[in-house]
């Protein structure tokens, strides 16, 4: 959530420079926008032009039409921080389900969280506007990776216990 917040914060530094550095440009960007809302071109420039006679007004409008970003609205770290830690538990008891229901099954807690870890990033992915497939395919292949990447380093780890 940090680095998104970074990213937002650097696109509007970008924006504040251009608006400082080139005001002409920036202002017939601004009624373009207008234009293709529906305004007539007069007006759009009209009102482009007397928002930037205030440089804070109109990196706002710049901001959010080109954007599409409210500065002053970000996502909280601690908001995104807690939902993950939810999320994270959700996702971790998944695959213990067949054991704490008394099935003594690596299968099907495999299969489990295949399908919770498919469907889960299919989901992301739509809420994103992204294919579901895309999504899904990608969050089942890096979820295997990391599920391959713990078993060998537990695998390494019992050789050198048990060694």
């Amino acid at each position: 959530m940090s680095s998104q917040n970074e990213l937002v914060g650097e696109e509007v530094r970008k924006e504040r420079f251009e608006l400082e550095n080139h005001p002409e440009l920036e202002c017939r960007e601004l009624a373009a926008v207008f234009e293709d809302r529906g305004v007539d071109p007069d007006t759009a420039f009209r009102v482009a032009e007397q928002l930037s006679w205030d440089i804070d007004k109109a990196l706002a409008v710049h901001i959010q039409e080109e954007l599409g970003l409210d500065p002053e609205d970000l996502p909280s770290p601690y908001t995104a921080g807690g939902a993950s830690l939810v999320f994270f538990a959700i996702g971790a008891i998944i695959p213990l389900l067949p054991y704490l229901l008394g099935i003594d099954s690596l299968r099907l807690a495999v299969g489990l969280a295949a399908v919770a870890g498919f469907l889960g990033g299919g989901v992301v992915s739509r809420l994103t506007g992204r294919s579901f497939l895309w999504g899904a395919v990608r969050q089942l292949l890096l979820a295997a990776a990391a599920a391959a990447l713990t078993f060998e380093i537990g695998h390494l780890l019992g050789a050198v216990a048990s060694g």
